[in-house]
């Protein structure tokens, strides 16, 4: 989960890719927000010997196309974290506007669709601890979760925690490598590995003073490349996220989490004395001077980091006087002042939920069901502006066909609503996959296109609104996307390509068209031959929502529509009442596929209905249905 989360070595490696196939300032748009290409800086001095270096950075080389997928991204995949909406939404709300007068917590979790479950529910009492919430399984750590005294929830912060570094290998003895004004011995040693059949696998790692050379890794990698990551820092574990079951108070769950190593989070939390906020915790490096996601040099001094950044120099947010609530979702804690780089933080979903709050504030009291029903909202958070200039041009068009006229129809007529039952939502969803592969297929190729967007955080939505932005504002040169006549070109095309798949998809009956048709949710079995006869538990099921809802449903941008991400957990507590919470866990708590309670989640889940949490020994012993006694055996 801490690779996942935060090395960035997937990013790294497709945004050097575009920017070689691009040139810098064409591939700036592709990169997070206040993260330009030309950060690489100067080039470092030659070493002392003049013997050659490694290939100059990438913006001073010509272009060439992309090489395979590098097969770092496998762990991701492997471990079910490798969706763009991979991740979690915390928010907190104050006392002084809910209907108990004390802090409410909401929050979910946001992975693949999957059986067994990624979490596991808990409630765990013994001497002084009494805790109840999410584990990953196998790790005695409360995720997200609340004990008598308090309630928290841990979120992906965002922030880059892993540096790729050119280095420079000696020509003439490849034991050595370019260190300060000299040469150093490579550290190499030897790892084995015990296959699933009994083989050994052995691995020859050489490292530098940064980290491990990756570049065999990394297909069409052309110079040595380190790997620096705090990951692999020695002071990791989860002493921090134990001592958090235990904590009585905001203040000793703030002293918790400066022990927090791995992954860096941001952790939302509230407690029964009124206090509450968000702070990021983890190993953050301190860098002086920003990679801006791209391989810089290991020479450079600029470039280098030892340390992480201390707790007290970690970002964080207070509910109190003139703050009603804070909000952890998809935008970054800290601005660019904080040292801190983040990957892409579009922000759709925090200002949808800030708009929810604001009108149940305007409603009245705030209660734990109104957060419920705030965490199944699927509302399109990021389609209102691309859907204003994707008619306005449309409006423009001298003549329209009778596909063309029956798609912007059902987008003007949308309610933004990407409920299952939904044409809109259908209509709108394929249409930014269309725009998609018009766009930017010519200039990238359909391969390093599919492999941008499918990074993690990476918005598919916000790049065509940039394009057509652009072009709204007369384009540019360097940017072939953004020609006025390119776009009316691509916008047309993809209207009738979007009619054209629907019709395919769905009929050409537009009635038809509902979202949740297209859009079908099957959990995937770690076993699937465990589940002959029985799958159908598992789906497919009609589902709604898309990548930026606050219900995440996130599908691949090209399609197909399948969710690949969905937010499956949820959690509301009330710290007025904090022997009990309301959660939901699709599919279940079982990881037996025979089990009659193996998919007892997925049904309430899919209808948005929570359950009830609690550490309260009478509800507990109320609630079993059946009981497993593990006996040790002498």
């Amino acid at each position: 989960m801490s690779w996942s989360y935060g090395s960035g070595l997937d990013e790294v490696i497709v945004l050097e890719q575009l920017v070689r196939k691009l040139g810098a300032a064409a591939a700036r748009p592709f990169f997070p927000r206040g993260v330009g290409s030309s950060a690489v800086g100067p080039e470092p001095e030659p070493a002392v010997d003049e013997t050659p270096r490694a290939p100059a950075p990438a913006s001073a080389r010509a272009p060439r196309a992309a090489p395979r997928a590098p097969r770092v991204a496998a762990l991701r995949h492997a471990a079910g974290l490798a969706g763009a909406s991979i991740g979690s939404t915390a928010w907190v709300v104050a006392g002084p506007l809910t209907a108990r007068g004390r802090p409410l917590l909401a929050a979910d979790a946001h992975l693949e669709p999957r059986f067994p479950a990624h979490f596991h529910q808990v409630d765990v009492a013994g001497g002084e601890l009494q805790v109840a919430g999410s584990t990953l399984p196998g790790v005695p750590a409360i995720w997200t979760g609340f004990n008598p005294w308090l309630t928290w929830a841990s979120t992906a912060s965002g922030a880059v925690v892993a540096d790729l570094f050119e280095e420079t290998i000696h020509a003439g003895d490849p034991t050595r490598y370019a260190e300060g004004s000299g040469w150093r011995t490579l550290e190499t040693r030897e790892e084995t590995i015990a296959g699933p059949d009994g083989e050994l696998e052995r691995l020859v790692v050489r490292s530098t003073a940064r980290g491990p050379l990756v570049d065999h890794l990394i297909p069409g990698a052309d110079r040595p490349l380190s790997l620096r990551w705090t990951g692999a820092l020695p002071d990791g574990g989860i002493e921090g996220l134990l001592r958090l079951a235990k904590a009585r108070s905001a203040t000793q769950l703030l002293a918790a989490l400066a022990l927090h190593r791995e992954p860096a989070l941001v952790v939302a939390y509230a407690d029964d004395a009124g206090e509450g906020g968000l702070q990021l915790a983890g190993a953050v490096p301190r860098r002086r001077m920003a990679t801006g996601l791209q391989p810089v040099p290991s020479r450079n001094p600029a470039f280098a980091w030892s340390d992480t950044l201390e707790p007290a120099e970690l970002p964080r947010r207070r509910i109190g006087p003139g703050v009603d609530w804070v909000v952890a979702a998809d935008r970054s804690l800290a601005g660019r002042e904080s040292g801190i780089e983040f990957f892409w933080q579009p922000g759709d979903r925090a200002r949808r939920i800030d708009a929810l709050m604001a009108e149940a504030r305007a409603a009245g009291a705030i209660r734990p069901a109104t957060l419920g029903a705030m965490l199944a909202d699927r509302r399109a958070a990021a389609a209102e502006p691309l859907l204003t200039l994707v008619l306005a041009q449309a409006s423009r068009f001298d003549a329209v066909s009778r596909e063309e006229r029956e798609v912007i129809e059902l987008l003007h007529d949308w309610d933004r609503d990407s409920s299952r039952r939904s044409p809109g939502a259908a209509v709108f969803h394929v249409l930014v996959a269309q725009l998609l592969r018009e766009l930017f297929e010519p200039a990238l190729g359909p391969a390093l296109l599919e492999r941008y967007l499918s990074l993690p955080r990476v918005n598919g939505s916000a790049l065509v609104l940039d394009a057509l932005v652009a072009a709204e504002r007369g384009g540019s040169d360097e940017l072939p996307w953004t020609d006025r006549g390119f776009v009316r070109k691509a916008l047309r095309e993809s209207l009738r390509g979007t009619w054209i798949s629907l019709s395919v998809e769905l009929g050409t009956n537009r009635e038809r068209w509902a979202w949740g048709r297209l859009k079908t949710l099957r959990f995937a079995p770690l076993w699937p031959d465990a589940w002959r006869g029985d799958s159908a538990r598992l789906g497919p099921f009609p589902y709604g929502g898309d990548p930026a809802s606050v219900a995440v449903a996130e599908h691949p941008p090209l399609g197909p529509w399948a969710p690949r991400v969905v937010s499956a957990w949820r959690f509301v507590s009330d710290t007025a009442d904090l022997d009990q919470a309301l959660t939901a866990l699709a599919p279940g708590q079982s990881e037996h596929a025979g089990h009659v309670n193996a998919t007892d989640g997925i049904e309430r889940w899919i209808d948005d209905r929570l359950a009830l949490l609690s550490i309260s020994d009478p509800v507990i012993e109320d609630g079993p249905v059946h009981r497993l006694v593990l006996v040790p055996r002498d």
